[in-house]
């Protein structure tokens, strides 16, 4: 699927935008190079330019965002030999937008998913738990392999309860390393589609120095 440029966000590295044909345009004004060029000789510009954010996704085939970009290069100065024939040269470079992935980390106390205990707020001495709740938004390609990587420090205790039933999060004890392996991961998910999603249980007990802190 094609995209289309932000036009306001170009910028042009010793050039200008002309917007009644919307290009980039260089020529020896700009780039004094670009006056005399010896056979063999190589070069280079540059613009940038931002797209569309967010994406379009605007049905199920909004994916695999791609953008096209045209360059051409020409003169209309000719040795007498040449008088009559064109020198010019065009070449297209398209460009493939990767996905955005974007993970959402929630710390929840009040869930109908996994229910929790102790004080709220938490207390010196006194065991609550809570749950972490992992959610994916994968917007514009189809992913696999989508993996999950977290770790929790000494004083929080992985409690083994997770939802919904069936998601793959492994817990390590020694290292307290944390793998959600989601799989497959379509696009729109999270826009067309529902997000994923994954919750586990985890418990902490304050101690007199977190007093005032978050934990």
């Amino acid at each position: 699927m094609q995209l289309n440029f932000d036009l306001k966000s170009v910028k042009v590295d010793n050039g200008v935008f002309d917007g009644k044909i919307q290009s980039a345009v260089w020529n020896a004004a700009t780039k004094p190079e670009l006056a005399f060029l010896d056979p063999g000789e190589e070069g280079q510009v540059t613009f940038s330019v931002k797209i569309g954010d967010p994406l379009p996704v605007a049905d199920f085939n909004s994916k695999n965002f791609v953008i096209s970009s045209i360059g051409k290069i020409y003169t209309e100065t000719k040795p007498e030999e040449l008088a009559g024939i064109p020198l010019s040269f065009e070449t297209k470079m398209e460009i493939k937008i990767i996905t955005r992935l974007v993970l959402k980390a929630i710390g929840q106390y009040s869930s109908a998913s996994i229910p929790n205990t102790g004080p709220i707020p938490p207390r010196v001495g006194q065991t609550t738990t809570y749950n972490i709740v992992w959610q994916l938004v994968n917007v514009s390609n189809d992913l696999g392999e989508v993996e999950v990587e977290s770790s929790l420090p000494p004083n929080v205790e992985w409690l083994g309860q997770i939802a919904p039933e069936g998601s793959n999060i492994e817990y390590d004890k020694g290292t307290g390393k944390i793998v959600w392996r989601v799989g497959k991961l379509p696009a729109a998910t999270g826009i067309l589609r529902p997000a994923v999603w994954a919750a586990f249980k985890v418990a902490i007990v304050p101690a007199p120095l977190d007093i005032g802190k978050y934990v």
